[in-house]
């Protein structure tokens, strides 16, 4: 019996160029490209995750779906705090993963935001006379 599940997904947060690199690699694949909350399966063949998208590495984030993740986050506190409260200490535990779970596809969203908003600053380069 496993007691603790080993998380590779929180030791290496994915690039944005690596989620859309994820992303184009689905299209095309029969049942990827499914919308899963706060984002979007590249998985193309039977779910590893048994769908628990969130901490999957399959999900692929989509920042306008933020909100998703907020809820389930709040969810997953209040499920642990109850928890805690019935002495139910394996289910804490499992809230406290898909906790932790959402603050790192929340990091991968703001990494998304701010690679679309570098992505769409305009540069000028001014040339002058040298000496």
């Amino acid at each position: 019996m496993f007691v603790d599940r080993i998380d590779v997904g929180a030791e290496a947060l994915r690039s944005p160029e690596e989620i859309g690199r994820m992303l184009r690699e689905a299209e095309g694949q029969i049942g990827a490209l499914t919308e899963v909350v706060g984002g979007t399966c590249v998985v193309g063949n039977l779910c590893p995750a048994k769908f628990a998208c969130i901490g999957c590495s399959g999900n692929a984030p989509d920042p306008d779906r933020r909100y998703q993740i907020e809820v389930k986050k709040a969810w997953a506190t209040e499920q642990a705090e109850w928890a805690k409260g019935q002495g139910l200490f394996t289910e804490q535990r499992q809230m406290k993963q898909i906790q932790s779970d959402c603050d790192l596809i929340l990091e991968e969203m703001d990494l998304i935001v701010r690679a679309r908003q570098d992505s769409a600053q305009a540069t000028t380069i001014h040339r002058g006379k040298t000496r």
